[in-house]
């Protein structure tokens, strides 16, 4: 076996059995000195797909094999060295499916871990122009997909008497591995959180976004529009974001390698005018490497 080395796409493993062109790929690691996987309220151990060590990681497509070495799609977004690569797992997916011009509108509030759409093991889809009201714990969710797209899209959660408490009203909403996520041109109104990351999203660009009117059940304080939550969100593109603030918190473990860039982080929210947690970027031990460059506060 080797490294799996930055910017290059291929690998050698010890063994392909198993493995095919065509076959999608979820290639993870142990966790390197500079993932933490517990936070000020646990571990989040529901992440990683049952494998809670494992937070750093990468969906691909393989494109060929010859004998162990393994060519994909995709580059490496940095050196996973072989004494933590530890594991490539291949799964079915969706390829190339999408939604598009439709509106959702849900009338009753279920609760729970309920998604007005749910993508899950997904490869190059897309929603584009859908508009979405009102929401159970999201209105999209992703979960273990690669190149992926959310585009011009609208949610609105303005009706309180949908549940705002923590884990409902979100937005758009990743869990586990996530790679290559495209979220561009939506606005969002209304909801919790706005745009929320969760496990090993991954070499994503979340770019020209509005959100606004964010809010959660408590009229006192102003929450996260866009942020990372549980461990471990990294090396993602936050330009030219329209909204309250990113929080880079520690809430289920650390993120790392995110850059905001030219965004406004307005520092407030229409919905709780006067609240507290008015932070327009927030990072939190023991997050670190996070960036914000050429940025408006305020």
């Amino acid at each position: 076996a080797s490294d799996w080395a930055l910017g290059t796409t291929n690998f050698v493993t010890t063994s392909a059995s198993g493995l095919s062109g065509g076959t999608f790929l979820t290639v993870v690691q142990t966790l390197p000195p500079w993932v933490y996987v517990s936070g000020a309220n646990g571990n989040g151990s529901w992440e990683g797909r049952g494998m809670p060590t494992y937070r750093v990681g990468q969906m691909v497509n393989i494109t060929a094999i010859n004998g162990t070495t393994i060519y994909v799609d995709r580059p490496a977004y940095y050196t996973y060295p072989t004494s933590r690569l530890a594991s490539h797992t291949p799964f079915g997916v969706l390829h190339g499916a999408g939604i598009e011009d439709i509106a959702l509108w849900r009338v009753s509030d279920v609760g729970g871990q309920v998604h007005n759409v749910n993508v899950f093991h997904a490869d190059a889809c897309w929603l584009k122009n859908v508009s979405s009201t009102n929401a159970a714990q999201s209105h999209f969710h992703f979960s273990c997909t690669s190149q992926c797209t959310v585009d011009r899209c609208y949610l609105d959660s303005m009706d309180d008497g949908f549940d705002h408490t923590s884990g409902q009203s979100y937005g758009i909403y990743t869990e586990d591995y996530n790679s290559d996520m495209l979220i561009i041109d939506n606005i969002v109104k209304g909801c919790r959180h706005g745009i929320l990351f969760q496990g090993a999203t991954a070499g994503s660009v979340i770019a020209y976004n509005l959100i606004h009117y964010g809010h959660s059940d408590d009229v006192t304080f102003v929450g996260a529009d866009m942020g990372t939550h549980t461990a471990h969100p990294f090396f993602n593109l936050y330009e030219g974001n329209i909204c309250n603030n990113i929080w880079h918190d520690n809430t289920f473990g650390s993120s790392s390698h995110n850059l905001s860039y030219r965004n406004w982080f307005r520092n407030m929210s229409e919905a709780r005018p006067s609240g507290w947690g008015r932070y327009g970027w927030t990072v939190k031990a023991p997050s670190w490497s996070n960036s914000l460059m050429g940025t408006v506060i305020g």
